[in-house]
């Protein structure tokens, strides 16, 4: 009884692992988002993998894949939620969590990366950095790493920050400001800065959107043209059908006229023919008559002859 309860006990335990890591898995497949603008050397690196891809061969993202940025380049993620992030030169994120409708958690250990994060009703969307680890419900701010600090700039709606060597001191950083969080102390109090130096900031992300928008006009603009050829093209199909129709109705006039001749030239050659047939037989008639006519006068010739 015992070994069956062992073995029992065992099979169960499997199951549940086989399960978890089915889970874990399937976690790690799921499509959060992809890059849909980017300029410069911009790589992928994907779940238990060491070499990153080039964007263009495959720009879709899941959980635990890493977009990096190398000299020069620039990148904007979107995630299926609507949350935009943009990447600046050497920097990179990692989606560690995503779960549709509750709970995202992106690691930015290097560079500087911009959030736009979409109005969330449940769950909250959480950055770590080596310094910081920063909670927000919808807003617009961005991260920049460094060896010894991580600044935290919002332009708008309102960022809680904390050091997780601190977690207790916790900090709302609002809308125009910036805070410090430095590798061994709590966050520094928020500054407030100038629209100027915050439109400097988010520079990057406006501009990738704009970029993004004009491709957007651009495809608009060639889907409409590719739908006035298609228009025209089943035009021109549809007049040459009604051009081989037309040919077919002419054709089938043409013949049934040609028919219609040819039984009309019959009918007349008929006519011709019976014309002569009749005129023959009152020539023949009329011939008769005078050959009759002669006998006659002959006879009555040879009588008057014959009494003198």
């Amino acid at each position: 009884m015992r070994g069956v309860k062992k073995g029992l006990t065992i099979i169960g335990l499997s199951l549940f692992i086989a399960l978890f890591i089915f889970t874990i898995g399937f976690a790690q497949q799921r499509y959060v988002g992809e890059v849909v603008k980017a300029k410069g050397r911009v790589s992928i690196v994907r779940a238990n993998t060491f070499r990153g891809i080039p964007w263009k061969k495959d720009p879709s993202l899941h959980v635990k894949d890493i977009v990096r940025t190398k000299r020069k380049s620039i990148a904007m993620v979107k995630f299926i939620d609507g949350t935009k992030i943009t990447l600046e030169e050497r920097s990179r994120l990692i989606i560690e969590n995503y779960i549709p409708g509750g709970n995202v958690r992106v690691n930015n250990p290097s560079g500087k990366v911009i959030y736009k994060v979409s109005k969330r009703v449940s769950g909250l969307f959480q950055v770590r950095t080596p310094t910081a680890l920063i909670g927000v419900k919808g807003t617009e701010f961005a991260t920049v790493t460094t060896p010894t600090f991580v600044a935290v700039f919002v332009k708008e709606g309102e960022v809680e920050v904390a050091n997780p060597k601190f977690p207790d001191i916790k900090i709302k950083i609002p809308a125009n400001s910036v805070s410090l969080v430095p590798v061994s102390s709590p966050p520094t109090p928020p500054k407030t800065l100038s629209h100027k130096v915050i439109a400097k900031i988010f520079a990057t992300t406006r501009k990738l959107e704009k970029m993004e928008k004009k491709e957007g006009v651009k495809k608009e603009e060639t889907k409409k043209e590719e739908a006035k050829k298609e228009e025209g093209r089943k035009e021109e199909e549809k007049k040459g059908e009604g051009k081989e129709e037309g040919k077919k109705e002419e054709k089938t006039v043409a013949k049934a006229q040609g028919k219609e001749g040819g039984e009309g030239v019959k009918a007349k050659e008929e006519v011709k023919e019976e014309g002569k047939a009749e005129g023959g037989e009152v020539k023949k008639e009329e011939t008769a008559k005078v050959e009759e006519g002669v006998k006659a006068g002959e006879t009555e010739g040879g009588e008057v002859a014959g009494g003198e």
